[in-house]
C-alpha cells in the first residue's frame, strides 16, 4: 500500500508526470524495454495509468460530477459557476468554453488510451509465463482501454440502441501517432465487450496465481480487478439494453459475495473522499481532492462571487430527493446533502463526497478507508438486476430492489404491498449515484426530456439524440480530409 501512496504522490505533486512516466518511446526503445522488463515496471506502468485517470479532466471531476452530473442537472447553476460549466449545464454543445471543457475529456481520455495500449502492445510480446502476475497485468490494461471506450461512446456518440450504425469513436488498439478511422457505434460496442471478454479471461486466469503476498495483489479494489471487469459488462449491457445479459454478468457479481450492501447507519460518509469499504468494486486511488471539495462543495476559499455547486435537492419539479415518512422509511442518502456542522447558513450543501472533518483539518483523516473515487459500486448490480427481471419475474425483480433500498433505510416495496416500477428504478438511480456521473447515461438511454435547473421558471429541453451526444473537438478531424463523412465535423 505504502508504493502505491508514495507513487501516485509523486505523480500529483509533479515529481514526474504521467507523460514523462509513461511516454517512453521518443527517449528510446532501450528505456521501454527496460520499464516493461520487469514486474516491478509492468506495475508502475499500471499505477500511472490509475494515477491519469484520477485527474480532473477525467474522474476526478469531468467525467463523473464535473460534467456529466451538470447535464444530470444534479446542481443549481449559474453564471457564477464559470461560463464552461453554465453552459454545458444549459446543454450549449457549441458554445466555446463548454466545448473546450469537452475537448480536454477527450484529449486526456485518449492520452490515457495510448498509455494503456503501449502497456497491453509491450506485455502481448512477451511470453506468458515470463511474469507471476502476467495475465493479472494483461488483464487490467485491457479492462482499462475497454472501460474508456466505453464512457467515450456513451458522450460523444448516439445511443447504441437507437442509431447502431451512426458514426462512433475511433477504437485505438495501439501505441502509434497513426490516426484511427471511426468505427459505428454498433462496432465500437462490438469492441468493448470483446476487449472486456479478454480481460474476464484473463483476470481469472491470473486469479489461480493470487497470493495476497504482494503489494499489487493485495489491493485489488484500487485495480481493475475481475469483478470490476464482470460488473462493468453488465453496465455495457444495460447500456447496450440487452438485459438479459446484463443481468448473467450483475448476477456474477453479486453472487461472488465479495461485496456485500452498506447497513442504514454507514450511508451518510459512505463515499466521502474513500472507495466504498463493503461496496466498492472499483475506485481509484486518489488523496489529493480535499482542496477542490472545499471550493466546489463547501464554500472555503470563495473569491468574489460565490461559485459553490449547490445541490438540486429536487428528483422532479414537485417532489424531494430524498423522500422520508412513516411509509417510505428512514431515508439516510438525505445526509448527502446537509447544512455545514454548527452553521447558521440556512443553505444546504452537497457533502456526499467530503468528509466534512477534513475540510477545515490540517491533517487528513479517511477513517481506514483508502482516499478515492468510486468507479463502480455494488448497488448498481442490484438495480441492474431489478431493471431486466421487471417484466419477466416482477417478485424476484422487486425482492433485488427491495435488498438494496432497505440497506438505505427505506422500507420494502413487498412489505408496503407496492408493485415495482421503471420510475421507481430510475428514482433510485437519481438517488444513488448523485455525483458519480451515472444518472446522464439513464437519461440518454430513455431519451428523457430535460428541466433546466438554472432558469426560472424551468426550462424544458425534449429529448434528443443531438442534445445527448457531446461534439467531438475539431481537432480530432484536422488528419482526416480525405473521408467526407469523417470531415463533416457533428
Amino acid at each position: 500500500m505504502m508504493k502505491i501512496y508514495v507513487l501516485i504522490l509523486g505523480l500529483a505533486l509533479g515529481m514526474w508526470s504521467c507523460d514523462d512516466f509513461l511516454t517512453v518511446r521518443p527517449k528510446s526503445d532501450i528505456l521501454e524495454s527496460d520499464l516493461f522488463a520487469t514486474s516491478v515496471g509492468v506495475e508502475d506502468a499500471l499505477y500511472g495509468v490509475y494515477a491519469k485517470l484520477g485527474q480532473s479532466a477525467l474522474y476526478g471531476e469531468d467525467m463523473t460530477w464535473g460534467v456529466v452530473d451538470l447535464m444530470a442537472q444534479y446542481f443549481l447553476l449559474n453564471t457564477n459557476h464559470g461560463s464552461d460549466r453554465y453552459a454545458v449545464a444549459q446543454f450549449s454543445h457549441e458554445n466555446t468554453d463548454a466545448r473546450a471543457r469537452y475537448g480536454a475529456m477527450w484529449i486526456q481520455m485518449y492520452q490515457t488510451i495510448g498509455y494503456t495500449n503501449n502497456l497491453i502492445n509491450a506485455l502481448s510480446a512477451k511470453d506468458e509465463n515470463s511474469m507471476r502476475y502476467y495475465s493479472i497485468y494483461l488483464g487490467e490494461a485491457l479492462g482499462v482501454r475497454a472501460f474508456l471506450h466505453f464512457d467515450l461512446v456513451r458522450l460523444f456518440a448516439p445511443h447504441v440502441a437507437r442509431e447502431p450504425e451512426a458514426r462512433g469513436i475511433p477504437y485505438v488498439r495501439q501505441w502509434t501517432p497513426l490516426v484511427t478511422s471511426f468505427s459505428t457505434v454498433a462496432e465500437v460496442y462490438a469492441s468493448v465487450i470483446k476487449d472486456l471478454k479478454e480481460s474476464e479471461r484473463f483476470l481469472t486466469k491470473g486469479m489461480e496465481k493470487m497470493d495476497g503476498g504482494n503489494d499489487f495483489t493485495n489491493t485489488p479494489l484500487i485495480h481493475f480487478n475481475l469483478y470490476a471487469c464482470q460488473a462493468t459488462l453488465a453496465r455495457v449491457y444495460w447500456m447496450k439494453e440487452d438485459m438479459d445479459s446484463a443481468a448473467i454478468y450483475a448476477r456474477k457479481v453479486i453472487e461472488s459475495e465479495k461485496f456485500q450492501l452498506a447497513q442504514p447507519t454507514e450511508i451518510k460518509e459512505l463515499t466521502a473522499q474513500i472507495i466504498a469499504k463493503k461496496e466498492g468494486i472499483w475506485g481509484i486511488y486518489n488523496n489529493q481532492l480535499t482542496e477542490t471539495y472545499q471550493k466546489v462543495f463547501y464554500g472555503i476559499f470563495k473569491t468574489g462571487l460565490d461559485g459553490t455547486l449547490y445541490p438540486n435537492a429536487l428528483y422532479t419539479l414537485f417532489d424531494d430527493l430524498y423522500p422520508s415518512g412513516v411509509d417510505v422509511g428512514n431515508e439516510m442518502r438525505v445526509g448527502w446533502i446537509r447544512k455545514k456542522t454548527g452553521d447558521a447558513e440556512a443553505k444546504d450543501y452537497f457533502m456526499k463526497l467530503l468528509l466534512e472533518s477534513n475540510m477545515t483539518a490540517s491533517l487528513l483523516d479517511y477513517g481506514g478507508g483508502i482516499a478515492g473515487i468510486n468507479m463502480i459500486r455494488l448497488p448498481e448490480m442490484y438495480l441492474i438486476m431489478a431493471e431486466a427481471l421487471l417484466e419477466k419475474d416482477p417478485d424476484l425483480a422487486r425482492d433485488y430492489f427491495d435488498t438494496f433500498i432497505a440497506s438505505r433505510g427505506l422500507n420494502k416495496f413487498k412489505d408496503r404491498g407496492k408493485a415495482l416500477t421503471q420510475d421507481d428504478i430510475n428514482r433510485e438511480r437519481k438517488k444513488e449515484f448523485f455525483g458519480e456521473g451515472q444518472e446522464f447515461y439513464n437519461m440518454k438511454r430513455q431519451m428523457r426530456e430535460v428541466y433546466l435547473t438554472a432558469t426560472s421558471p424551468y426550462t424544458l429541453l425534449t429529448g434528443t439524440e443531438e442534445l445527448y451526444t457531446l461534439l467531438i473537438p475539431d481537432s480530432e478531424f484536422e488528419y482526416r480530409y480525405d473521408d467526407e463523412e469523417e470531415s463533416d465535423i457533428n
